[in-house]
């Protein structure tokens, strides 16, 4: 039985504390406005509704929502509708997990494009108190919105970690998080784009994981 590599280890869990970190701070940021009341498209997209249970879900799939092809968002509205009901603490409290998520993933974007741990740290940490922000995460729509970008960034994150290997799984994992990215904003396409200019900024990265797979595929 192989003992696990204690340096890897560690790795990992430096990792893990950088996300969580992270996480936890963009969640701070806004704790404050969780016991705030209904404000912009919150009526629209949550009061009045016309999503608001998973039967009204599967026509999202085909007739879109609000004009926007954002099924995934339906389901969001369904289950959000279903857990809170017109709280809108509970909204808040969702929307800063997934914006926290976003933060958490830019960090980890960081690390993958070659970054230190503490600069990826503070590269986290900076995009979660930008207040540039503010307009899309105050608001108890936040998450519905915002969702599309966090799953881009898995993607991201995901494709990062995968190009350095090239397994099937990880292939599988990062078109799976791309389809659930689409599936949840058109913000998402910009995926293909990112891809093709960070192979085009750094191509190195490629070839040095190329040579990789293939000195383990000869060994």
């Amino acid at each position: 039985m192989m003992k696990p590599n204690p340096i890897e280890s560690s790795s990992r869990r430096d990792v893990a504390m950088i996300v969580i970190g992270v996480w936890l701070l963009a969640f701070v940021i806004y704790a404050g406005s969780i016991k705030h009341g209904w404000v912009f498209d919150d009526k629209v997209f949550i009061v009045h509704a016309k999503c608001k249970t998973f039967a009204d879900v599967p026509r999202y799939f085909t007739t879109g929502h609000h004009g926007l092809y954002r099924p995934l968002r339906a389901f969001q509205y369904a289950a959000a509708h279903t857990l809170f009901g017109l709280k809108p603490a509970g909204y808040r409290i969702y929307d800063f997990f997934i914006y926290g998520f976003c933060s958490a993933m830019v960090a980890l974007i960081a690390l993958g494009l070659g970054a230190s741990k503490p600069a990826a740290f503070l590269c986290g940490s900076l995009f979660a108190v930008h207040p540039v922000h503010v307009d899309r995460v105050a608001n108890a729509t936040a998450g519905f919105d915002i969702l599309g970008v966090a799953l881009l960034f898995a993607a991201l994150a995901a494709y990062l970690s995968w190009s350095k290997r090239g397994d099937m799984r990880g292939l599988v994992v990062v078109t799976a998080l791309f389809a659930l990215a689409l599936l949840s904003s058109e913000e998402a396409a910009t995926f293909l784009l990112l891809i093709v200019l960070h192979r085009l900024v750094f191509p190195d990265h490629y070839k040095e994981a190329a040579f990789k797979r293939g000195v383990s595929v000869i060994g």
